[in-house]
C-alpha cells in the first residue's frame, strides 16, 4: 500500500509539471523585417577656411599714388574706389588730342563740302578723314588711361594688405592692395590615399566650425600625393555660412564612408544575435510565430549599435531583434506589436 501511495504521488506531480509548461505564456519579442545596410564608417581630418581667392589689385598705368581711400582689414565693395594716382599729365594728354581732333574734325566737314562742289579730290577728303579716325583712337586711348589713375576693386571682399602709399611711385600692373574674396569660403584638407581611392564611397561630408557644423560637398581633388601620400581636396559649404567662418580658421571634417561589402548586404540591431556552439545566429519568425535559428555571416558594427548581416539572408525575412537570448527552436513566440504614436497608451 506504501508503495502504491507513493506512486500515485509521482504521477500526479509529474501531471502538475506537464500541465505547468503547457500552461507557459509565449515569450514576447519585438520583430524587425530585414532592411538593406547602410552601414559606414566616419574618419575626421583637419581643415583651415580659405578664401575663394587672393586678388592682387593694382593700376592699369604708372604713377604717383596721390590718395589711398581705404585700410588693411577693411570690407569692400565691387566698384568701390581705393585709390588713385597723380592724373595731371594724363588729363592734359587727353586735352590736347581732344583739341587736335576737335581741329581735324572741322577740317574734315570743310572737305567733305568741298568735295561735294567738286573744288576737292577724293584723295583729299580721304586723307583728311583717315587721319580723324587716328586721332579718335588716340583720344579714347588717352581717356582710358585717364580712367586708369583712379582704382577700383574688381570684388567684395576684405582687404589684407595695403603695399603702397600716398606720395609713392607705382609701376603700371604692380600689386598696391591684396584683397581676399569675398565669395563662399572653402575648406582645404588633405586626405589619405585610402579616401581618395574610395571617394565613390563618400556619402557625406560635415565639417564642424566654431561650434556649428556644416554639410560639404567635394569640390576638387589634386592626383597627386605628396611625401606624405596625402592629397589636397577642396571641400565646398552646401548651405550659407556665417560670419565666422573666417580663412585660416581651423576645422574638423569628418568623411562618412560606405564600408566595403556593406552594399547589398543587411543591417541589424546588435541585440538580434545570438552565438550558438561559436556561430552567429538569428531567430527568423515563420508563418505560424514560430523561430528559427538561421547562422548569419556578421561584418562591422556601428557606433549606433547596428551590425551588418553580410550573408545568411535574402533581405525577406522577419527577426526576432529583442529577447532572442531566451529562445529555444521551433518555439512559439508573441510579437509585440509597435504602438502607435496616435493610440497613446494604447486605449484603442
Amino acid at each position: 500500500m506504501a508503495l502504491v501511495c507513493v506512486g500515485m504521488l509521482l504521477c500526479a506531480s509529474c501531471g502538475n509539471k506537464n500541465e505547468d509548461a503547457k500552461e507557459a505564456p509565449p515569450h514576447s519579442v519585438l520583430t524587425q523585417r530585414v532592411s538593406g545596410a547602410q552601414m559606414s564608417s566616419e574618419k575626421s581630418l583637419s581643415g583651415v577656411v580659405t578664401e575663394r581667392a587672393e586678388l592682387g589689385i593694382g593700376f592699369k598705368t604708372a604713377g604717383q599714388i596721390l590718395q589711398v581711400n581705404v585700410r588693411e582689414g577693411q570690407y569692400i565693395k565691387a566698384g568701390q574706389l581705393l585709390a588713385t594716382l597723380d592724373s595731371k599729365d594724363y588729363k592734359l594728354q587727353l586735352d590736347a588730342t581732344q583739341i587736335q581732333y576737335d581741329q581735324t574734325a572741322r577740317e574734315v566737314e570743310r572737305l567733305r563740302k568741298l568735295y561735294e562742289g567738286k573744288a576737292a579730290t577724293g584723295s583729299d577728303l580721304d586723307k583728311a578723314e583717315s587721319g580723324l579716325k587716328q586721332l579718335a583712337v588716340q583720344l579714347q586711348s588717352y581717356k582710358n588711361q585717364l580712367s586708369y589713375t583712379r582704382l577700383t576693386s574688381p570684388a567684395s571682399g576684405y582687404v589684407q594688405k595695403v603695399n603702397f602709399h600716398r606720395g609713392e611711385m607705382v609701376n603700371a600692373g604692380t600689386p598696391v592692395f591684396t584683397v581676399l574674396s569675398a565669395g563662399q569660403a572653402q575648406v582645404e584638407v588633405n586626405i589619405p590615399m585610402a579616401i581618395y581611392q574610395h571617394r565613390n564611397r563618400i556619402r557625406a561630408i560635415r565639417c564642424t566650425a566654431a561650434g556649428r557644423t556644416y554639410n560639404m560637398h567635394l569640390s576638387s581633388v589634386t592626383p597627386k600625393a605628396d611625401n606624405n601620400q596625402l592629397m589636397k581636396a577642396l571641400l565646398s559649404f552646401s548651405g550659407a555660412t556665417g560670419k565666422e567662418i573666417t580663412p585660416g580658421l581651423s576645422v574638423t571634417v569628418d568623411f562618412l564612408m560606405t564600408e566595403d561589402g556593406a552594399i547589398g548586404s543587411f543591417s541589424l540591431p546588435l541585440g538580434a544575435l545570438f552565438e550558438d556552439s561559436g556561430r552567429h545566429c538569428v531567430w527568423v519568425v515563420n508563418n505560424d510565430s514560430t523561430v528559427s535559428a538561421r547562422e548569419v555571416a556578421i561584418g562591422a558594427v556601428d557606433a549606433s549599435g547596428q551590425v551588418t548581416i553580410k550573408g545568411g539572408l535574402n533581405g525577406s525575412e522577419t527577426v526576432v531583434k529583442a529577447g532572442a537570448d531566451a529562445l529555444h527552436d521551433g518555439e512559439k513566440v508573441k510579437i509585440v506589436e509597435k504602438a502607435s504614436a496616435t493610440n497613446v497608451g494604447a486605449l484603442l
